[in-house]
């Protein structure tokens, strides 16, 4: 994650001109005022995504970089702006959007987005890292890239297609259906629920309420000082390991 917190500083900074012969680049920037809004709907497709957010604050501040490998495609990558009552919203445009880190044609658009820390957000990311510090509730779905989400302040619902998943620092409930890839809780004030992992280890660790793992795929689970009960279901009872479980342990076989 912190070759993440490198490309994005690098990103938001550099615009005017290409850090290498195969890349354009182009600002793409907004601001919402955010008086009154309750939630942010960010709408992302090929790129890195970073939202942070920041007391004092009435306003969501947008800082992007479109970047293309060639300068004809980044007038297809654009960002849109705008409020529905008490709904704001930011949705990347790219047609025929893609990013590989190999190939030679791609289009991306990198954000960074600044939010009042109450603001409650629903993001949907296609592909690349997302990176999410000191906001209100969550609900994210990603397909892929790596997720790093610490210090929300409330419930977060996450639908992660592959990478590794990092949560840490919430105040509120967990959900998570995870299809590849690491996944790590810590530190919730609440319950957590893992609908389904596919594959890959799932360490959780230091939750107040209860644990509930319906489906715990191929990996092996981790589960430490939970305030209730531990329930795992659908796995191998010697692929899990517990301690400090102040509840009861029920874990069910396949």
């Amino acid at each position: 994650m912190r070759r993440l917190l490198s490309a994005i500083v690098v990103a938001s900074v550099v615009t005017g001109t290409a850090r290498a012969q195969d890349e354009n680049r182009a600002p793409r920037d907004a601001n919402l005022d955010a008086s009154g809004a309750r939630l942010l709907r960010v709408e992302a497709k090929a790129g890195l995504l970073r939202i942070e957010g920041k007391s004092g604050i009435s306003e969501v501040r947008v800082r992007g970089v479109a970047r293309a490998s060639r300068e004809s495609w980044l007038d297809d990558i654009q960002l849109r702006t705008g409020r529905n009552d008490d709904e704001l919203y930011v949705v990347v445009d790219i047609p025929s959007w893609s990013w590989t880190g190999i190939g030679t044609a791609y289009k991306a658009l990198d954000l960074v987005i600044e939010v009042p820390q109450t603001l409650a957000l629903e993001i949907n990311d296609g592909s690349g890292d997302v990176e999410i510090r000191g906001v209100g509730a969550v609900r994210l779905h990603d397909g892929s890239g790596e997720v790093d989400l610490r210090d929300a302040g409330g419930p977060v619902e996450v639908e992660d297609g592959s990478g590794e998943l990092t949560l840490r620092g919430i105040r509120g409930e967990v959900r998570v259906e995870d299809g590849s890839g690491e996944v790590t809780i810590d530190d919730v004030q609440g319950n957590v629920t893992i609908i389904d992992d596919g594959s890959g280890s799932l360490e959780i660790a230091r939750i107040t309420g209860w644990v509930r793992v319906n489906d715990a795929g191929s990996g092996s689970v981790r589960v430490s000082d939970v305030g209730g009960d531990l329930d795992v279901r659908d796995t191998s009872r010697r692929r899990v390991r517990y301690d400090g479980i102040r509840g009861e342990v029920r874990i069910m076989d396949r």
